[in-house]
């Protein structure tokens, strides 16, 4: 008997709970509802949610356990009465709230000024399978799926974007409204072959043109025409993902020999047994194209600039010592063959400063020591001059320093060879190789 009375206690907790939920609802008749309002009841309807399964289980064994089971029948339909018409009050006014909120957004949208969009224009298809779906999907999604345009008008457009041989498959049908249906289908049998296109597509990755020298132009376009055919094929339903090896492999064999050497060291630096994804190529040849294209526009910069040396700077360089690390810049390692893509900021920086003292040297340097002796006469190598000996493969920094002690005079009398001690030995030399110090003899 206790266990009865304390079933029956439990479920008037329950009938409680929904008479405060009920009277909760009833204050909100004349209220419009708010933010907060809205979360509160949310909340709330939640709660209710999940209370029917307990108070079931409490009814249920209290039906189980009295012997008058039509007055707990009678209680169980009057509470189950209550609880669904209050659910439903609840899930109404949420409903009510929500399709108000959408009218006044529907309202600020229609007081918004339409926009003109600009003209899509239609692909022109000439019969070749490779712009099928690109031609195919354009125009199905602008003309043939259109209702607002008449099926005479769709035989128009149909007309105008056709040429070459697929204007010809339709050329001998009739101009009509009955006929554009007609044509349609002429034309999707004709060029709508899974088969063949799989093969042109396949066909068209293996005939990209080579790139025989480096460039962003090249590199770019090679990127668009191999996403263009796997974009194609994926579409027909081949596993192009799983091609990984394969389509490096056809793609490396179309690169420049520069480009091909820095994948391989690139792929060196991924480890032996880690694999090669196709993702990783792709990343690696976007890269390197952008490094190009900001090479080739530094040298397009440079063509523009002047080439006449400053007198200020000229004077600078001959009158401080060579051997002054101070003046001359070496930064080990060499970044100047990295891929900017693998380079840190400071990296970069310091490729920037050696591609400078690269061109430095070769440029500026070459210029100081110019073949003048068609506009005046200047004394030749002497013996024990102090002489730099250029050195192509190495930085400034790393020039030899030496003394001469011999000359080679020719025919003429006008010294064009020298014999060179240096820290190592004594080499010989010709002029074009050495650069005398602007230092008197007697002053060392």
């Amino acid at each position: 008997m206790s266990e009865e009375k304390e079933l029956i206690k439990k479920r008037g907790s329950f009938k409680g709970r929904l008479t405060v939920f009920s009277n909760y609802l009833d204050g909100l008749l004349d209220t419009s509802l708010e933010g907060d309002d809205v979360s509160e009841l949310q909340l709330r309807l939640r709660r209710m949610e999940s209370m029917y399964e307990p108070y079931d289980e409490v009814q249920m064994r209290l039906e189980c356990i009295v012997d008058d089971v039509q007055s707990q029948m009678s209680e169980r339909s009057e509470f189950e009465s209550l609880y669904y018409k209050t659910l439903s009050r609840a899930k109404n006014m949420l409903s009510n709230y929500n399709k108000e909120i959408q009218s006044q957004h529907s309202d600020r949208a229609s007081i918004q000024k339409p926009v003109k969009l600009p003209t899509i224009q239609l692909p022109k298809f000439n019969g070749n399978y490779n712009n099928w779906l690109e031609f195919r999907d354009t125009f199905t999604s602008l003309i043939h799926h259109n209702d607002e345009i008449d099926d005479i008008n769709k035989f128009h457009y149909l007309r105008a974007t056709l040429e070459g041989s697929a204007a010809v498959v339709i050329q001998s049908i009739e101009f009509s409204m009955t006929n554009y249906s007609v044509a349609w289908n002429l034309l999707c049998d004709r060029f709508d072959n899974t088969n063949l296109l799989i093969q042109n597509h396949i066909s068209a990755l293996f005939n990209i043109e080579v790139i025989s020298k480096e460039s962003s132009v090249a590199l770019k376009g090679l990127i668009d025409e191999l996403y263009k055919n796997l974009r194609a094929l994926e579409s027909l339903g081949e596993p192009v993902k799983h091609w990984d090896t394969l389509l490096i492999y056809i793609i490396t064999r179309k690169l420049d020999q520069k480009t091909f050497r820095e994948w391989e060291e690139f792929k060196g630096r991924l480890g032996k047994d880690k694999p090669v994804l196709f993702e990783a190529f792709m990343r690696f040849i976007r890269n390197r194209a952008d490094l190009v294209e900001t090479l080739e526009l530094s040298r397009n910069n440079s063509s523009h600039t002047p080439t006449k040396s400053s007198p200020k700077l000229k004077s600078l360089v001959t009158t401080q010592s060579p051997n002054d690390s101070s003046n001359y810049m070496s930064p080990k390692p060499d970044y100047q063959n990295y891929s900017i893509s693998h380079l840190t900021r400071f990296q970069r920086i310091e490729q920037l400063r050696q591609h400078f003292w690269t061109r430095w040297s070769k440029e500026f340097v070459a210029e100081l020591q110019q073949r003048v002796k068609w506009r005046s006469c200047k004394d030749s190598l002497k013996l024990d001059s102090l002489v730099v000996v250029k050195d192509e493969n190495l930085p400034p920094l790393k020039w030899k320093l030496g003394r001469v002690v011999a000359v080679h005079p020719g025919s003429d009398g006008i010294v064009r060879v020298a014999d060179i001690k240096t820290a190592t030995g004594v080499i010989r030399r010709a002029f074009n190789r050495i650069c005398p110090l602007p230092v008197s003899t007697g002053s060392v």
